[in-house]
Order: C-alpha cells, then sequence, then structure tokens
C-alpha cells in the first residue's frame, strides 16, 4: 500500500493533463497556452491526487486494524476424544512380498 497514493496521484495528473489539452484543441487556443494549461493542471492535480492517496491509504488503514482488533482470529478447536477409540487411528500398513 505505500503506492497507492503516487498511483493515484499520477492518474490524476495525466487525467488533468488530457481533459486540459482536449479543452484547448476543441476552443482552438495556441500550442504554447494549451501546453501551459495542461501543464498547470497536470502539476495542480497530481498534488490534489497526492493528498486524497494519503488519505485514502489512512482511512484504509485504519479500517483494516480496527476490523482485526474486533474480529481476533480464534484458537483451533481441541481434538475430539472419542471414548474406546485406539491412540493411532490409522490403519496398519504390513509390507509382504507378493507371489
Amino acid at each position: 500500500m505505500e503506492h497507492t497514493s503516487r498511483i493515484i496521484a499520477s492518474i490524476l495528473g495525466l487525467s488533468g493533463f488530457v481533459i486540459a489539452a482536449l479543452a484547448g484543441l476543441f476552443t482552438s487556443a495556441d500550442t504554447s497556452d494549451l501546453l501551459t494549461r495542461a501543464l498547470v493542471a497536470s502539476v495542480s492535480c497530481y498534488a490534489v491526487g497526492t493528498f486524497l492517496g494519503y488519505a485514502a491509504e489512512r482511512c484504509v488503514r485504519e479500517f483494516v486494524e480496527s476490523h482485526i482488533e474486533s474480529n481476533p482470529i480464534p484458537d483451533p478447536p481441541a481434538p475430539i476424544d472419542y471414548p474406546g477409540a485406539s491412540p493411532n487411528p490409522a490403519p496398519e500398513i504390513i509390507a509382504e512380498p507378493i507371489d
């Protein structure tokens, strides 16, 4: 989970760049203005994505820790001792040569 915030930030940064570039293309903006706005949108969306990623990581980590504390793994049940059962219930294998 260490890289989750970086992945979210990268996705939002690239999305911001693409959306700004497409908006500039549809409005027939100059190339320098289009790329400048797309880069600014990319950097700002990356910063927002980093913050959202860290917040999401923390929320998930806290939920998992509280779930583990409230639902511990139970101990395995003790073996059942049946009256009259032999201590070794496995059948005995006798190796005899076959004629």
